[in-house]
């Protein structure tokens, strides 16, 4: 069992990780998926999806988003 914040963490459970930027989204992305396989035991990606910056005042680019499994 893992300890984090106070709580107790099965190693067995799964963990999703949403991730997202606008940002130069394609090198950020990637690199946070390679973080994240050195780091923790990626089980299985989901394909990159695009969608526009929602709630803002000023136009900003469309974010790419994914989200990694881990267990």
């Amino acid at each position: 069992m893992l300890k984090l914040s106070g709580k107790k963490i099965d190693k067995n459970q799964q963990v999703f990780i949403l991730l997202g930027s606008n940002i130069d989204p394609k090198t950020n992305i990637v690199t946070a998926i390679k973080m994240l396989d050195r780091k923790l035991n990626l089980q299985k990606l989901s394909r990159l999806y695009k969608s526009p910056a929602v709630g803002t005042i000023n136009p900003q680019h469309n974010y790419l988003n994914s989200v990694a499994m881990i267990i």
